[in-house]
């Protein structure tokens, strides 16, 4: 990790020592970072500037929010279940519990949306509940376009998860969640949730299924920092990875790890309706990329032709930018770049100066003719 990055972690964890509603300073290129809004039913919000610099404006604080979660993490070491492609959980009777106090009136000034509580639940691939992980809410303001990630709530020994909103953030234009289990492996997930005509109470049937990952064999020493390196992770997926220039508040360069994922497997939501990828990963930790030299190899497991170009994306997450700055929206399948069928047909290069712009989920698909 870099100096200035180094600096900048420390200002979070200072931040989030203090008094709730005080500022913390952010990342040293990251923008000016808004207070905290005040807390209302024991929720706070994190507030960050408006426009393009949304994700910028969330960065810090999401990840304070994972360095408090990982004081109580169970920081075990785990090996992986199994991906279930197709599996039939059975929905907790707590999703359609009531929720005493839950505010279901809306206002008559608020011309959006009105979301008062989400309520959902979070298992593994396979359908175990997973207890312990933190749901994070994160919503645009219909008052002033601007992007909040309130204070994650914690799943109870079924999943589940009660997330209320406070006040000041009920009037929305659009949801995405962030869930995460700290320190366990196990890849974020990020999810687009449509709220359009939804009741001020959301339920969410559907669970968040966080999928394990499996440690890099053989992964080279951190230092020299500045020092790029090729870095193999699960099913031959390579990426020139340079410490200095990544970022997690959820983890550390020592606990890289990812897994090829199926994409028939359940719970990709955030693939939603875009074409199914012809290769998927899930990475961990989660983090942010500086510059655009993380080229990356996927091993050609579907045998396009030599020649043939992709499409690359990535899934979007708190503070992930292309290198020219543009902001990769939380929760979106985003094609940041292209890449082609290496001429021995054995793998799928990024293009020149396309860089993987973070951590999250990766993956490519044939281009559209």
């Amino acid at each position: 990790m870099s100096a200035l990055r180094r600096v900048g972690a420390l200002l979070v964890l200072a931040g989030l020592l203090g008094a709730c509603g005080s500022k913390a300073d952010g990342d040293a290129d990251a923008g000016p970072v808004g207070g905290l809004i005040p807390p209302v039913g024991g929720q706070a919000a994190s507030g960050g500037a408006s426009g393009g610099d949304d994700a910028a404006a969330t960065f810090d604080r999401g990840f304070a929010a994972d360095a408090a979660a990982r004081a109580d993490a169970n920081a075990e070491p785990f090996v992986p279940e199994p991906i279930v492609e197709a599996f039939d959980p059975q929905v907790p009777a707590a999703i359609s519990a009531d929720i005493p106090g839950a505010p279901m009136q809306k206002p008559a000034d608020c011309r959006a949306e009105f979301v008062s509580v989400v309520r959902g639940w979070v298992v593994a691939s396979g359908g175990a509940p997973i207890a312990d992980a933190k749901a994070q809410v994160c919503v645009h303001l219909a008052s002033t376009g601007d992007l909040l990630c309130l204070r994650p709530g914690t799943s109870d020994a079924e999943g589940v998860f009660t997330v209320e909103l406070p006040e000041n953030a009920r009037c929305i234009t659009k949801v995405a969640m962030r869930v995460l289990l700290p320190e366990s492996g196990r890849s974020t997930m990020y999810c687009p949730i449509d709220i359009t005509g939804t009741v001020p109470v959301v339920r969410l049937t559907e669970p968040f299924v966080l999928f394990g990952t499996v440690p890099v064999v053989g992964l080279p020493p951190e230092a020299p920092e500045a020092d790029a390196r090729v870095i193999t992770f699960d099913d031959g997926l390579e990426v020139d990875f340079t410490p200095e220039a990544y970022y997690s508040g959820g983890g550390e360069y020592s606990q890289l790890s990812g897994r090829h994922v199926p994409a028939a497997a359940r719970g990709l939501c955030f693939l939603g309706q875009s074409p199914v990828p012809d290769g998927l990963y899930a990475l961990y930790p989660e983090g942010s990329v500086t510059g655009s030299d993380f080229a990356v190899r996927f091993p050609n497991s579907t045998a396009l032709p030599p020649g043939t170009v992709v499409d690359l994306f990535v899934l979007g997450g708190l503070d992930c930018r292309l290198a020219d700055g543009t902001s990769v929206p939380e929760a979106e399948w985003f094609r940041y770049g292209a890449g082609r069928v290496s001429a021995d047909g054995l793998r799928v290069v990024s293009d020149a100066g396309v860089g993987l712009p973070c951590l999250t989920w990766l993956g490519y698909r044939r281009e559209s003719e």
